[in-house]
């Protein structure tokens, strides 16, 4: 077998990380206030009442190099006995929204990547306990150049649902489709350690020459004829920009004038599919290759030890290239998608339903258990509550806010850790003030934000309205995401200070303030918290602020646009490191959408990936920290995530794990006698 470096960081012992959470208190983008990691009724831990799976140890320095690949690791998540093959084998759960896609390089949040791990799979997968990488559909890997560069082993039994060889060039083409400067996906930066793949993304590289498709000589629209060969020069596009993964029917309404050696002519997009950009000289020089049917090599600018924790995030999991290129964004639809996922897609009911079958083809389908997994949208967690208790679903990975009390004493409620936090996103983009052109918006103004914030009474919102354990908020990194970088001590809750920045910012007792609005995603717990903030800035601050809740797809593409005053927000890890959360406030970053920039902190977030020493990277890490949560404030923190829900006893297999990663394979349903 090949050689794996351990995850950089590891997780923290689940016993202490539970025990700080419970005790102190009191998403990547999510609609939920506390999508679900699991526990015993009423307690943190395993619903089983079975002991916690061994979970691998994290060491420091890293060990590049030879290593042993894990094998074998997965038997300990199988069921003890076969008491389970006598019952139904069928999980029905509420993922509280209508999903925004399917594609993997399109998707920003917590539902969408629920649904993804069922359906793709990336190099690594998470390990359901400590979600440390594990081999996925890379079977092993060696890491080599003092941790630059990554050699993967593609399983040679890994296929597409359609029966299809899972290739290293699938790989190599999802993620062109994540970098494609068309423009790159909102997670592209996800790959930015990458080599050259900032630059490509950025458009940076230049992409001309492009290939041809080698498929003879073909008459243009104009009635010239175009020699297949290299393109030497693309002289314009029709319209400009061109559209995103056009279908076929949308090819033919569009066209790119190319030079091709000594003729020049009008090319439809559709003979450019598969060669515009992948193939070009710019992609070329990004480190990403695929020198055999198995092989994919990686090569990164400076050494990160969590890269492979990056390589089992839904933005690394492959799309299979004939279909998206065929079908372009219809490829993502029931009856079309094709995945390498342990699960197929059966029907989609918008709105209704998602429903998820057993997928024959899957490299690994003797230890899925699971038949069908059924994915209900409901976004109103009391008709959730109701079919809980109506036995029509049996897992709830939220909870009524309005009925915490009582949901609590349920014996199906779990509570546990989650490295996650729940902030409002700050409009900073410069622009006037809606009542006096010649003066700047409020928002734009620092003081403001910093009252704002100071004027949010946090302990007693988590105390108060949310209730399930919280923790407040005075900066972004939550705990648990490092052994070595404890949460920032930010600014306190100070009605007085908070009057008297907004009245040097110029805004006295409120006056002169416009109405400030929230939009929160259509959810009671986020409307109960806005409530409970606007009232605070209304008591405190003497302003006016309105309310605006938008369903899901709706609200993120206001919030994408930046077509908001303050907008609520929540994000989950990605990996075990501040740089998850820190490095999305970078000027233009993908999951930035404040139009807030600073070179300093820009600065120092670039700085960090030169940093490997634990005790140099958090200094780093704590200067820039405070930029954004005690200088600049274009987010206001508001409290630490915890998991909360409801989950059925016979729902087997889901263990807690700080970033509420469950794999679906691993899951079974075995009732109790």
């Amino acid at each position: 077998m090949s050689r794996r470096s351990r995850s950089l960081f590891g997780c923290l012992a689940a016993g202490a990380l539970a025990a700080l959470l419970i005790a102190s208190c009191g998403q990547k983008a999510g609609p939920v206030s506390g999508p679900g990691a699991t526990g015993p009724a009423g307690a943190v831990g395993l619903p089983d009442g079975a002991a916690t799976p061994a979970a691998p140890q994290a060491t420091w320095p890293p060990q590049w190099g030879p290593q042993p690949a894990p094998t074998g690791w997965d038997k300990q998540f199988e069921p003890t006995s076969q008491e389970w093959r006598k019952h139904a084998q069928v999980l029905r759960f509420n993922n509280g929204t209508e999903i925004e896609t399917l594609d993997p390089a399109r998707m920003t949040g917590v539902p969408e990547h629920r649904i993804i791990m069922a359906v793709c799979e990336g190099l690594t997968m998470y390990h359901p306990v400590s979600s440390e990488p594990m081999p996925g559909a890379a079977e092993s890997w060696v890491i080599s150049d003092g941790g630059r560069t990554y050699t993967f082993r593609i399983r040679a039994d890994a296929r597409w649902s359609n029966g299809d060889t899972v290739t290293a060039a699938d790989y190599r083409y999802s993620w062109w489709r994540v970098l494609a400067p068309q423009p790159p996906s909102q997670y592209s930066y996800m790959l930015f350690d990458i080599e050259n793949a900032k630059a490509f993304a950025e458009g940076r590289i230049a992409e001309t020459p492009l290939a041809l498709h080698r498929d003879a000589e073909r008459t243009q629209p104009n009635g010239q004829s175009l020699a297949v060969g290299e393109i030497v020069e693309v002289v314009k596009t029709w319209p400009d920009p061109l559209p995103e993964n056009p279908s076929d029917e949308e090819a033919k309404k569009f066209s790119v004038e190319v030079k091709c050696g000594e003729k020049s002519g009008w090319v439809g997009k559709s003979l450019l599919r598969g060669a515009w950009q992948l193939d070009g000289p710019g992609f070329a020089k990004v480190g990403i290759e695929a020198p055999g049917v198995r092989t994919l090599v990686v090569r990164l600018s400076e050494p990160k030890p969590f890269f492979l924790e990056v390589l089992s995030h839904e933005t690394s999991m492959p799309v299979h290239p004939p279909t998206v290129e065929k079908h372009g964004n219809q490829a993502f639809r029931a009856g079309v998608f094709v995945g390498n996922g342990p699960y197929v897609l059966k029907s989609w009911e918008p709105r209704v339903r998602m429903v998820f079958e057993k997928n024959p083809a899957y490299w690994g389908r003797d230890r899925v258990e699971l038949d069908r997994i059924v994915a209900h949208p409901v976004e109103n967690m009391e008709p959730a509550y109701a079919m809980y208790k109506a036995d029509e679903v049996d897992w709830l990975m939220d909870v009524p806010l309005a009925k915490i009390d009582e949901v609590k004493l349920h014996p199906d409620y779990y509570v546990a850790p989650l490295m996650g936090t729940y902030f409002y996103r700050v409009n900073c983009t410069a622009r006037p003030h809606p009542d006096d052109p010649s003066r700047p918006h409020p928002l734009t103004d620092r003081r403001v934000r910093q009252a704002l914030n100071m004027a949010m009474d946090k302990k007693t919102i988590c105390e108060k309205v949310t209730k399930a354990g919280q923790i407040p908020a005075s900066g972004y990194v939550p705990p648990g995401t490092a052994p070595w970088y404890e949460p920032l001590q930010g600014l306190p809750h100070d009605r007085e200070r908070a009057r008297a920045l907004l009245a040097e910012a110029g805004y006295p007792g409120g006056k002169g303030m416009p109405k400030i609005e929230i939009l929160y995603n259509t959810l009671e717990s986020h409307k109960t918290v806005a409530e409970a903030i606007a009232d605070m800035w209304q008591q405190n601050l003497g302003i006016t602020v309105g309310l605006h809740n938008a369903e899901w797809k709706v609200y993120l593409d206001q919030v994408d646009r930046i077509d908001y005053h303050i907008a609520r927000a929540g994000w989950i890890g990605d990996y075990l490191d501040p740089n998850t959360f820190l490095d999305m406030w970078v000027t233009k970053g993908g999951n930035n959408n404040t139009g807030w920039s600073h070179p300093e902190y820009d600065r120092l977030i670039e700085r960090v990936k030169e940093v490997g020493e634990p005790t140099k990277r958090r200094e780093t890490f704590r200067t820039a920290e405070r930029i954004l949560c005690v200088d600049e404030l274009p987010i206001l923190p508001i409290y630490y995530y915890v998991n909360k829900g409801l989950k059925k006893p016979k729902v087997r297999g889901v263990h807690m794990n700080i970033k509420d990663m469950h794999p679906w394979q691993y899951i079974w349903i075995e009732p109790e006698e």
